[in-house]
């Protein structure tokens, strides 16, 4: 950000925050932040963890596929976004104690946000765009 400020000067520093992008990036902050601070000084039940693991982890990656709506399909921002939510999955994975069945229906669920961003974005695109190497015309 710091660079960004000396880059385009003081006035855009706003515009970049506010962007719909980044507002969704601080949801995802917030939302694990949130889910941390809630657990950390709690004695709360094995029921009661399970729900904030999973809803964490969910609107972490929900905000995550929401931040590509605004960028354009050839951006391929919907990359970013499958590689953000596998880093939330292998972190979960490797710091969270779980059934591999539960661990596979949490990342399908957190996964699915993708899915649904990714065919909302390039719903209207022609696939002529994507052709490469272009096909020669007849």
């Amino acid at each position: 950000m710091i660079a960004f400020a000396l880059a385009k000067g003081r006035a855009h520093v706003g515009e970049m925050l506010f962007h719909p992008s980044n507002m969704f990036h601080m949801l995802a902050v917030v939302a694990a932040l949130g889910s941390w601070a809630l657990v950390r000084k709690r004695a709360l039940s094995a029921f009661a963890l399970e729900f904030f693991d999973i809803a964490s982890t969910l609107s972490v990656c929900s905000c995550f596929a929401l931040m590509s709506l605004r960028h354009p399909p050839l951006m391929r921002a919907d990359l970013v976004v499958l590689l953000a939510t596998s880093f939330i999955l292998v972190g979960r994975a490797a710091i969270l104690p779980s059934t591999a069945a539960r661990t596979a229906l949490v990342g399908a669920a957190c996964f699915a946000p993708a899915i649904v961003v990714t065919h909302l974005m390039f719903r209207d695109v022609s696939p002529e765009l994507y052709d490469f190497p272009p096909r020669p015309t007849p």
